[in-house]
């Protein structure tokens, strides 16, 4: 999966005359006096023009729940100046207030969102199935030329056939064999009309989202240390973790959420992504 851009400009750091946007994947931008300052969210009104500053990601502009954090709703490239490009949020909603344990640790490897009915299975650091530094592709793509192999781009990739398959197979994995990779929502002005699965374990307000440690609700991320297995530990990496759908409109990628910002992404289904399964839902 596409990383988002390195840039050296720390908050209150003065900005290169040469690159006024350095800033710009720190949630800063340069002031008239040079400075770093913090972004704002532009709100017009109306929810379907109101847009995010340059650079300004969902985290950093708590109006705006939908997009990503780069310039297009998808990924960066060079192709596209930052400078001078303005992110569609599209419908923009007051962030949700966190329900009190809304998520429940089940004791056996799994976690259960009392809200959605949704159970997850949890990832620790054992080098197992569960190991949340394991990678899997969408789509089949065994000469590694980052095509999918087969007409369609099905999902015949690694995380169906290898890790689905292992969670599947009886007696599967907390005894139940319908496991499954969650739907998405997706973002930027192409809804899936699926409900957002993989975004509802999102959690933009815990200590180093978006600076090195996963944008998710705690539960999902505590006491993670080397070796430690799903019944001592809970673990995320801060990577992009695939979802099941692929994007009607560009059937070579699949959405997925880039946890290092909590964002909605877009991905080339032959890439490699990490993966968390669920199952169930209301």
């Amino acid at each position: 999966m596409a990383s988002k851009e390195n840039c050296s400009c720390p908050p209150q750091a003065n900005c290169p005359a040469a690159d006024p946007t350095c800033c710009f994947y720190h949630a800063v931008e340069c002031n008239a006096a040079g400075q770093c300052v913090p972004l704002t969210c532009t709100q017009t009104g109306d929810p379907q023009t109101d847009t995010c500053d340059q650079g300004e990601s969902v985290q950093n502009c708590p109006d705006c729940k939908c997009g990503n954090g780069v310039c297009d709703g998808e990924n960066a490239y060079p192709a596209e100046t930052c400078a001078t490009c303005k992110k569609d949020c599209g419908t923009c909603t007051t962030p949700p207030t966190p329900v009190p344990n809304q998520f429940v640790d089940n004791g056996d490897g799994t976690i259960t969102d009392t809200v959605t009915g949704l159970m997850w299975e949890k990832k620790d650091d054992a080098g197992g199935i569960h190991d949340k530094d394991n990678y899997y592709s969408w789509c089949l793509d065994a000469n590694s030329d980052d095509i999918c192999d087969n007409a369609g781009y099905p999902p015949d990739g690694s995380a169906f056939t290898s890790f689905l398959a292992t969670l599947n197979t009886p007696p599967c994995f907390a005894g139940h064999c319908d496991w499954r990779l969650p739907t998405s929502a997706g973002c930027c002005g192409r809804p899936t009309g699926q409900a957002a699965e993989l975004e509802s374990i999102v959690n933009t307000g815990v200590a180093g989202c978006g600076s090195g440690s996963p944008c998710v609700a705690s539960v999902f991320n505590s006491n993670c240390t080397p070796g430690c297995t799903v019944a001592s530990c809970s673990c995320t990496a801060p990577f992009g973790y695939w979802s099941g759908l692929a994007v009607s409109a560009n059937p070579d990628v699949a959405w997925a959420v880039w946890f290092l910002y909590g964002d909605v992404i877009l991905s080339n289904k032959a890439g490699d992504g990490s993966v968390r399964a669920v199952r169930g839902g209301s």
